[in-house]
């Protein structure tokens, strides 16, 4: 997935190019939190001790960031 980065778009290159030479398989990855949605209550905590605020101060935006079924990730 391209997140906008230009960090990401620098090493692209050089990451297929490596692949290539070594003859590696590439693999897909995603932003991972954690690993399943049940958690995102005790990462939203996690956030909010690290950013020093309170969970009534942040509103909740990582459920999203759980790891998919292995159906979904195929899809």
């Amino acid at each position: 997935m391209d997140h906008g980065l230009d960090i990401e778009r620098r090493v692209t290159g050089d990451l297929l190019r490596l692949a290539k030479e070594l003859n590696l398989p590439l693999v897909a990855t995603n932003d991972l939190h954690y690993t399943h949605e049940h958690d995102a209550k005790a990462h939203e905590a996690l956030l909010a001790i690290q950013s020093g605020s309170t969970l009534l101060e942040r509103p909740m935006t990582t459920a999203v960031r759980a790891s998919p079924s292995p159906a979904a990730a195929t899809t």
